[in-house]
């Protein structure tokens, strides 16, 4: 939540949250339970994507990408991802 709020007021980029929280869903069912992989390996690599996504953004990069989907794509996902909610 506090993630959420710090993307959503400080960077005012709120989607970019979305991913990351559909990643550790992905994990904990998919992986760990479906695949039998161990908790410990994949929230190490739930930590790694997180590293990745801190660098992509230092760098610059984020905005590139959201800059670069248009802007009714960008719409549609932000409702698409409400209603999903």
């Amino acid at each position: 939540a506090l993630g959420s709020a710090v993307m959503g007021l400080y960077a005012n980029y709120p989607i970019g949250m979305a991913p990351g929280m559909g990643l550790n869903a992905y994990f904990a069912y998919a992986v760990v339970l479906g695949m039998g992989v161990a908790w410990p390996a994949a929230l190490g690599a739930v930590f790694i994507s997180g590293c990745l996504f801190i660098l992509v953004s230092v760098l610059g990069l984020r905005g590139a990408i959201v800059n670069g989907i248009p802007h009714s794509l960008r719409v549609a996902i932000t409702v698409g991802l409400g209603m999903f909610l």
